[in-house]
């Protein structure tokens, strides 16, 4: 079964609202509103995602210059199973998500972050 816009962006969002993800995004500090998500070939296209109540904003490396950014490095769905590879530099963390669906609806089965 081929992925599609909406599974993609359905993995994708479970993974920004990751709750071992939250201590790290940090809305209250000036510039990490709205969450800048780099663009390449993980996250294809630009699928309607929010963080902080705002949609998510999607630039290249160049455009966010020095403002903190989020990246997906991998984002693969197959069937009834996903997995999304992240990292954010600004704090020094990258992470995986595996995900199942169910019933049409995803499901975070496991995770790691990991502090470097």
């Amino acid at each position: 079964m081929p992925q599609t816009q909406s599974d993609q962006a359905q993995v994708a969002q479970l993974t920004l609202d990751l709750e071992a993800l939250q201590p790290f995004l940090h809305p209250e500090v000036a510039g990490r509103k709205p969450l800048l998500v780099l663009k390449n070939e993980a996250m294809a296209g630009e699928p309607g995602l929010s963080k902080f109540g705002e949609p998510v904003r999607y630039v290249t490396r160049a455009e966010a210059g020095d403002r903190p950014w989020f990246e997906f490095t991998a984002l693969k769905v197959e069937g009834e199973t996903a997995r999304a590879e992240f990292r954010y530099p600004v704090e020094g963390v990258d992470g995986r998500v595996e995900l199942r669906k169910s019933a049409g609806a995803w499901k975070v089965e496991s995770h790691s972050i990991r502090e470097k």
